[in-house]
C-alpha cells in the first residue's frame, strides 16, 4: 500500500531549514539510515536524500546564506517509496512547492529544466 512508507506524510514545501529539520525529527521520530549528498543542478547549493529503513527516502534542495544561516532554506522536493529511488538523483523540478513549512519564505531562483 503506497500510504503506509515512513515519508509519505511529509508535504513538499519550502521553509526556513532550522524549522524545515526540527520538524522533519518530530513527524519522522527516527534517523534517516542514510543520507546522499549531491551537488545542485538547478541552482540550489546541494541536494540531499534521505533514506530510511522501510526504503522509503524524500528529496530536499538546500539553498544557503553566507554568513546568516538563519536565512537558510530548505524545500521538500520529493518523497517516496523504495521502488522509486533509482530515479531520484535525475530529479528535475519545473518549480520549487508553494506550501509554506513553518513561517514564509521568499522562494530562492530555480534554474529552468536543460
Amino acid at each position: 500500500m503506497l500510504s503506509s512508507f515512513l515519508t509519505s506524510s511529509l508535504i513538499l514545501g519550502c521553509g526556513y531549514s532550522d524549522f524545515v529539520y526540527t520538524d522533519l525529527r518530530e513527524k519522522l521520530k527516527q534517523e534517516s539510515e542514510s543520507h546522499i549528498v549531491r551537488p545542485g543542478v538547478q541552482g540550489e547549493d546541494h541536494r540531499r536524500i534521505y533514506i530510511y529503513d522501510d526504503g522509503s527516502w524524500f528529496l530536499t534542495f538546500e539553498y544557503f546564506y553566507m554568513g546568516d544561516a538563519s536565512k537558510d532554506i530548505s524545500c521538500i522536493m520529493a518523497v517516496g517509496p523504495d521502488d522509486e529511488f533509482s530515479s531520484v538523483f535525475e530529479f528535475r523540478a519545473k518549480e520549487l512547492p508553494e506550501a509554506d513549512l513553518g513561517e514564509p519564505v521568499p522562494r530562492p531562483p530555480l534554474d529552468p529544466i536543460q
